[in-house]
C-alpha cells in the first residue's frame, strides 16, 4: 500500500472519532499538505465530523479556500450539511461559488437546494433556481421535481405545485403524497381527498406517509367514509400500526365521533409503544 493510500485510510478512520475542535485542527493540515482534502471520501468524512462538533463553518471555509474546484460530491456534501442543520443562505452560496468556479452542478445538487429553500420558505430563491435548473435541462429528473413540488408546497403555493405536479412525466408516490400534504397545509381538505382517489385510479400505491396525511384530512374534513376505507386498505395491506399512522386513525376516529372505534386501535399491540 502506498504512503498515500496509507495516510488516506489513517485520516478515514480519525475522522469519525474526532471529539473536538483541537482534533480538527490538528488534521487540517495533513488534509493541506498531503492534498487529501482532494479525496471526495475524506473530504465528505471531513464535512462530517465538522458537522457533528458544530464546525461546519470550518469545513465550509476550508472547501472552498483550500481546494479552487472542489469536486461535486464534495460541494453537495458541505450543501447537505448546512441544509440539515438548518444554517439559512449557505447551502445557497456553496451554489453560487460553484457556478462561479465552472463546477457543474448534478441531479443530487438541486434537491437538497430546494429542501433547504423550502425549510425557510424561501419562494423567490426557490423560483431562481427553478428557472436554473430548466436552463440546465434536469427539469425531467422525478428527485429534483419532487423537491421544487415540496417548495411550493411549503411555501404555500399550490397553483405553482401543481402546475409543476401537472407537467411532469412521472410522478411517484412521493409526487402524490406532496400535492396531498400541501392541499392538507392549505386548509384545502376537499382537493387533498380528490388528489389521493386519483392517486389510487393512477395506480400508484400509498405509503405510511400518504396514509398518515390522508387521515389527518380525512379528520379535519369529518370524511369518517373515507378514513374507514383507509383503514380497511391498512389491515388489507398488514401494515404494522407504529405510532405515527396509529395516532392518525385514533385522531380520525376520535374527531369524526367514533370513540371505540379509536379506543379499538389504541388497544393494537406495538399501535403507540
Amino acid at each position: 500500500m502506498s504512503q498515500f493510500n496509507v495516510a488516506t485510510t489513517r485520516l478515514l478512520s480519525l475522522l469519525p472519532n474526532c471529539s473536538s475542535a483541537a482534533h480538527i485542527a490538528q488534521i487540517q493540515p495533513h488534509l493541506i499538505t498531503q492534498n487529501l482534502h482532494s479525496i471526495t471520501t475524506v473530504a465528505s468524512a471531513f464535512i462530517s465530523a465538522s458537522k457533528t462538533l458544530n464546525l461546519l463553518h470550518l469545513a465550509h471555509l476550508h472547501i472552498l479556500t483550500q481546494l479552487p474546484t472542489p469536486h461535486v460530491f464534495t460541494c453537495n456534501s458541505l450543501i447537505r450539511a448546512f441544509s440539515h442543520s438548518h444554517i439559512p443562505h449557505i447551502p445557497l452560496s456553496i451554489y453560487t461559488h460553484m457556478t462561479r468556479t465552472s463546477i457543474a452542478p448534478n441531479n443530487y445538487t438541486f434537491p437538497i437546494l430546494f429542501k433547504s429553500l423550502a425549510d425557510f420558505r424561501d419562494l423567490r430563491q426557490g423560483q431562481c433556481l427553478h428557472t436554473r435548473v430548466v436552463k440546465l435541462g434536469q427539469w425531467s429528473d422525478i428527485y429534483v421535481l419532487n423537491s421544487a413540488l415540496d417548495l411550493y408546497a411549503s411555501c404555500g403555493r399550490m397553483d405553482l405545485c401543481r402546475k409543476v405536479f401537472d407537467e411532469m412525466p412521472v410522478r411517484d408516490v412521493v409526487s402524490w403524497t406532496g400535492l396531498i400534504k400541501g392541499y392538507r397545509r392549505l386548509g384545502k381538505y376537499d382537493d387533498a381527498l380528490i388528489a389521493f382517489e386519483q392517486m389510487q385510479y393512477a395506480g400508484v400505491a400509498p405509503n405510511a406517509v400518504t396514509m398518515v396525511n390522508a387521515l389527518a384530512v380525512c379528520a379535519s374534513f369529518g370524511a369518517l367514509e373515507m378514513g374507514v376505507w383507509i383503514h380497511e386498505c391498512i389491515r388489507r395491506e398488514g401494515w404494522e400500526l407504529d405510532v405515527k399512522l396509529g395516532t392518525a386513525l385514533i385522531d380520525m376516529y376520535g374527531t369524526c365521533g367514533r370513540i371505540e372505534e379509536a379506543l379499538a386501535v389504541f388497544d393494537v399491540p406495538t399501535c403507540l409503544e
